[in-house]
């Protein structure tokens, strides 16, 4: 896996971690992870999105891994 500085190694890949940024949709309020360049929201297409603050993305993993159990 190479991390987005493009080094294998430098970013978790467990479970529990987010492989990407994770993002929220300041309209929508869709959280999603991904990455590279994110323009719009992929649930409602606005273009109104920021980086999750650090309780939104501990909230993000804690229900992937819930999905994934």
């Amino acid at each position: 896996f190479a991390g987005e500085n493009g080094s294998a190694g430098d970013k978790k890949t467990l479970a529990g971690e987010a492989n990407g940024m994770v993002y929220v949709c300041e309209k929508c309020k869709f959280v999603f992870e991904r990455q590279g360049e994110v323009t719009n929201c992929p649930d409602c297409g606005s273009g109104h999105i920021r980086p999750a603050d650090e309780a939104e993305r501990r909230d993000y993993i804690a229900d992937k891994q819930q999905v994934r159990k």
